[in-house]
């Protein structure tokens, strides 16, 4: 891959943003183009397009003449939050998007190969036990953003596997993540509060739920060595095996406040079909490429807060 071109939909995000930085540092000849709706503050180094993942007319000219070596397919309606807020679009773009950008890739680029990136949620299960890679029809997503993804991987495993690499991340969390995700979430209150634009108090939701979490940087380190060595047709969780609960998440950055702030539970964040616990099992990854994360839990959660804090400053 070291002079190859990849194309990061959806790269100019939270994920996207990482693993530009993850691919000029350990692929230094490789060629990275973004493509995403927004371009506001593109990476440095890297060439940009923008576009619309649900309509080809917006990236072909892109595809067409630079021939990646591999597409990173980010680009979608990134939680449960926000597809339940319009599950239309969400279908639209994480479901159509995806088949239309396939469709081209085998029209115009045929020999560019996709990491599509899903999500652990499509397993709509969970236990202290941690979860394999589940073959679809086991799967059981119990949300609409779960629901999208599982169609997606659909798409690709009727259609596509012979271009793709599936992922399903389990939860991720570090610096540059928007509201929305529990981390960040806990963490900008924490830096308003701090920074007296807010009272010191933290609305939270369920606490009681366990997740795995892995930082950002480590997860972009996976999709790098999958590039590099995954099995076309496969798919690949990544996870560091360990689940976590949300309780300790809140106490671990309440111990890093420079403020007392009081916790109130809000019933609007409570979400009735969480999974009580979920955590992956991602040997398969490990055996292949060696794979293991490196980032701390607490300096995951001391670069979120500290990421927060330049926010509130800004």
């Amino acid at each position: 891959m070291q002079k190859d071109t990849v194309i990061i939909t959806g790269g100019n995000g939270f994920v996207g943003r990482h693993l530009v930085q993850e691919l000029k540092r350990e692929v230094p000849k490789a060629k990275v183009v973004v493509w995403d709706r927004s371009l506001e503050r593109p990476a440095d180094g890297v060439d940009g397009v923008k576009m619309d993942i649900t309509k080809p007319e917006t990236y072909r000219k892109s595809l067409k003449s630079e021939q990646p070596a591999w597409i990173v397919h980010l680009a979608a309606v990134p939680s449960a939050t926000l597809a339940s807020q319009n599950e239309e679009y969400a279908r639209q773009v994480n479901v159509e998007g995806t088949r239309r950008l396939l469709e081209e890739v085998r029209r115009v680029s045929p020999d560019t190969r996709v990491l599509a990136i899903s999500s652990a949620d499509v397993y709509g299960q969970g236990s202290n036990t941690p979860l394999l890679e589940l073959p679809l029809k086991q799967a059981r997503p119990r949300n609409s953003y779960a629901q999208t993804k599982w169609e997606m991987e659909r798409v690709v495993e009727q259609r596509f596997n012979d271009l793709v690499i599936r992922v399903r991340p389990f939860p991720h969390i570090g610096p540059g993540q928007a509201r929305g995700y529990v981390t960040a979430d806990f963490a900008s209150q924490i830096a308003a509060v701090e920074a007296g634009r807010e009272e010191p108090v933290i609305k939270v939701g369920n606490l009681e739920a366990q997740r795995d979490f892995t930082d950002v940087r480590d997860v972009v380190r996976a999709y790098r060595l999958l590039m590099q060595q995954g099995e076309i047709g496969e798919v690949y969780n990544v996870a560091s095996g360990k689940a976590v609960g949300i309780q300790h998440i809140l106490d671990k950055l309440l111990e890093l406040s420079e403020v007392d702030v009081r916790v109130e539970q809000d019933p609007k964040l409570m979400r009735p079909a969480d999974i009580p616990v979920l955590v992956g099992d991602s040997t398969k990854l490990r055996k292949l490429t060696g794979w293991r994360p490196t980032i701390s839990l607490d300096r995951s959660l001391k670069d979120v807060v500290g990421w927060w804090r330049e926010c509130v400053v800004l």
